[in-house]
């Protein structure tokens, strides 16, 4: 017989506040690079420094949304979806890690906290 393992919405928070953190680093670090391709070649070093302050963003999302998981679950699910997905458009490779416990924060906020309803 399978044991079933009981998500808990503790573990969604953690996940979501420690991408959202990996997130942050992970647009200042964006941010780094734009600015030494400009230094070195002034053709697409602000575009990469603009999306390193959106993944920035993305990141602050996914904190909040990781902070918020315990007391508004539906916004909290929503913020690490939109902080997740929105990273990957800012940084695309750079976003692995952070993208990635985002979405999983999201999912398992979600199963935790469906409602199920009698029929």
């Amino acid at each position: 017989m399978a044991t079933e393992e009981k998500i808990t919405t503790s573990t969604a928070v953690t996940l979501g506040f420690i991408g959202g953190v990996f997130g942050i680093v992970t647009g200042f670090l964006a941010m780094f690079f734009g600015g030494f391709g400009m230094l070195i070649e002034p053709v697409g070093g602000a575009q990469v420094v603009g999306m390193g302050f959106f993944a920035v963003a993305c990141g602050l999302i996914g904190v909040v949304g990781g902070v918020v998981m315990t007391s508004r679950p539906n916004l909290a699910v929503v913020l690490l979806a939109v902080g997740g997905v929105g990273g990957f458009f800012a940084v695309t490779l750079f976003w692995i890690l952070p993208g990635l416990l985002m979405i999983v924060a999201a999912v398992m906020g979600y199963r935790v906290n469906r409602v199920e309803v009698p029929a």
